[in-house]
């Protein structure tokens, strides 16, 4: 999972910890916090960002690029 939009409308994004420094010098880098734990990894995209086009498309690349970088968590197989 790359992205999604939280309860509360907000967009997130899964960034590696190189791009969530760079992501924090320009914009406001709070915690993503669901079901009271905070989710590493991923920030969120104030309304801003959100009305830049091409910028957002920009975080997006990043995004998926790093999301497919992952190795795939094991499957639990049926007993």
């Amino acid at each position: 999972m790359f992205s999604f939009v939280g309860p509360d409308a907000e967009m997130c994004i899964r960034l590696s910890q190189k791009d969530i420094a760079a992501y924090g010098d320009n914009n406001p880098n709070d915690p993503v916090i669901r079901y009271g734990s905070v989710m590493n990894g991923y920030v969120g995209i104030p309304d801003a960002p959100l009305l830049d086009e091409p910028q957002l498309v920009e975080w997006f690349a990043k995004s998926v690029g790093f999301d497919r970088g992952l190795k795939p968590k094991p499957t639990k197989k049926k007993n």
